[in-house]
């Protein structure tokens, strides 16, 4: 498998077969430049993967990306409710995102039980 060449294209592959590691993601996103997301939003809104980095990129760094809000197409869950224990708390229309953590992103528990596999498929 090829990961790519920037940190979008590695955490988008880690995020698809790893699932979301909310610490290491907050870690990571105050220390990339958001110049490459920008460039693949722009390019394919609409990935799964890539709307929940978006998402928690905008969370975690408390900025707004300039991309406009996506309008049409399904709402994906956060976490793979076939992998994690999950919870239904509300939709987040910008990204189109099902906001089903059981906390919130200063303390959520994420309780996985299977071994992952594509949880962006």
């Amino acid at each position: 498998m090829q990961l790519g060449e920037n940190w979008v294209d590695q955490l988008e592959f880690a995020v698809r077969y790893e699932g979301l590691h909310l610490d290491l993601f907050r870690k990571l996103v105050s220390t990339v430049p958001e110049g490459a997301l920008v460039e693949r939003l722009r390019a394919k809104p609409a990935g799964k993967c890539l709307r929940k980095i978006w998402y928690l990129f905008e969370q975690f760094t408390g900025g707004m990306i300039d991309v406009p809000d996506l309008s049409t197409g399904n709402y994906v869950d956060l976490l793979d409710f076939e992998h994690y224990y999950t919870s239904f708390r509300g939709l987040v229309k910008r990204q189109r995102i099902n906001w089903n953590l059981l906390g919130n992103l200063r303390f959520c528990t994420a309780i996985s039980f299977r071994t992952l596999t594509s949880s962006c498929s």
